[in-house]
């Protein structure tokens, strides 16, 4: 079957990409890398079956009106000879996999619609899976975006518009349908909340494969300490990983130099959840960066050089992990309150009368029982947010939405109307009383702990 010739410009970006993910890793460049494509493409170009199967992922039809499955998967031995540069402790197995948005139509069926040239570099994404010496599955991105910025895609612009169009969804009642709906938007949202937080994170540089390769088999770190020059290649990688690792280990939340007080009035306590989340998220992007075998390998051969720079890196490894500890605990502590600071957002000051009491005290408890969250200053800037959120929650109710003064002034020109903002402007003075009384309570409760200091 000839290939055809309107897709040509797509199917070659395709057959780049994935040339591009077979050589990742292996340093491969130049004229290598182009003979490398073209027997790639000498493969494909020779079996019809290939060509059929690409032209009908591309196209999104199987030539009969069917939508394609949309994945093509590519299978690489490192036994073979494809590429002759790849060494066994380096990968024994390579599958690539080609997948795009899938497409459907307004009621949800699938569609054969053809990927446009202008649109190849947004539809399609490639994903490298590599089965190691180990028999460890290691997910890889090729170039370009990564699996979490593919499926943030797929949700904002296909599932999500798709979802919300459905007035209904089969026999489930209209309240369970709008759970399900908000339920769609809270997953979107994490995921581009866990996208933005891994490309917050610092990728480490791993000494180049040459290096690797040259390392004596079975692991001898004795033989190769002996080579001086890749000692100091060592070196100077794990000096950049203890860059890395400093920075996020001593980082600070923004206004940390502030007195809490003069926090900027329209910072609310789920921006401090939402700073320890993305710390989290980003120690655990780094340590799983710092797991790979290459940092073994690495460290090795460093401790039998009896390198001095090891035992820098030990001692911010260490401090990694302490801060990694933090990070998980405080975020368990804080999302146990995240339904209350959603409830600070959205609810007005009559509602929230009912929320102080339970908020408070959870805050007391977490302060008794978190080994890192039970400090003065996490304290103060806590509550210093709560009380922010709180006097907006007022503002915006007595204002009604409306920031103007004179939307104000001219709810008093009728009785109804003035009897309605006196009530709100009560249920503000006693929210106020409320907050002040349920602080008061907690500190007393607290003082057999803090010696008169909460």
């Amino acid at each position: 079957m000839a290939a055809s010739k309107d897709l040509e410009p797509t199917r070659k970006y395709l057959l780049q990409r994935v040339s591009d993910a077979f050589l990742v890793c292996h340093g491969l460049e130049g004229p290598v890398a182009t003979d490398h494509l073209k027997s790639i493409e000498q493969v494909i170009y020779g079996n019809p079956t290939y060509v059929k199967t690409i032209d009908s992922f591309l196209r999104g039809d199987d030539g009969n009106g069917t939508a394609s499955p949309g994945c093509i998967f590519f299978y690489l031995d490192a036994d073979t000879n494809i590429v002759t540069t790849a060494e066994p402790f380096v990968m024994k197995q390579r599958t690539i996999v080609a997948s795009r948005l899938s497409p459907y139509d307004a009621k949800g069926k699938q569609k054969p619609i053809s990927i446009k040239e202008q649109d190849m570099t947004n539809e399609l994404h490639i994903q490298i899976i590599d089965i190691d010496t180990a028999s460890d599955n290691k997910v890889k991105e090729a170039h370009g975006r990564t699996y979490l910025e593919f499926h943030k895609q797929q949700m904002k612009t296909l599932y999500e518009p798709l979802l919300l169009k459905q007035s209904r969804l089969g026999k489930v009642s209209s309240s369970q349908r709008d759970i399900f709906h908000d339920s769609l938007r809270l997953l979107t949202d994490k995921l581009e909340e866990l996208s933005e937080n891994q490309l917050q994170t610092e990728r480490i540089t791993m000494p180049d494969a040459a290096s690797m390769r040259n390392l004596p088999p079975n692991a001898n770190f004795m033989k190769a300490a002996t080579d001086s020059k890749l000692v100091r290649q060592f070196e100077s990688a794990a000096e950049g990983w203890i860059t890395v690792a400093s920075k996020l280990v001593y980082e600070k939340p923004e206004y940390s130099e502030l007195e809490p007080q003069n926090i900027p009035e329209d910072i609310g306590p789920s921006t401090e959840l939402k700073w320890w989340k993305e710390r989290c998220a980003k120690f655990n992007n780094l340590t799983a960066q710092l797991s790979s075998p290459e940092v073994k390998q690495v460290t090795g051969v460093l401790a039998a050089a009896r390198s001095p720079v090891l035992r820098q890196w030990k001692e911010i490894d260490g401090k990694l992990t302490d801060g990694a500890s933090e990070a998980k605990e405080n975020v368990r502590y804080l999302s146990s309150l995240e339904k209350y600071f959603e409830a600070l957002e959205r609810e007005s000051p009559s509602v929230l009368l009912n929320i102080l009491p339970p908020l408070v005290n959870n805050i007391q408890m977490m302060y008794t029982i978190a080994r890192y969250y039970n400090t003065e200053k996490h304290m103060m800037v806590l509550f210093c947010k709560i009380t922010n959120q709180l006097i907006v929650a007022c503002k915006n109710d007595i204002r009604q939405g409306q920031l103007s003064a004179s939307h104000l002034w001219s709810q008093t020109n009728n009785t109804q109307s003035l009897r309605a903002l006196i009530e709100r402007l009560n249920a503000c003075i006693l929210l106020k009383g409320c907050y002040v009384d349920e602080f008061r309570a907690a500190s007393v409760r607290l003082e057999p702990q803090t010696g008169g200091n909460s």
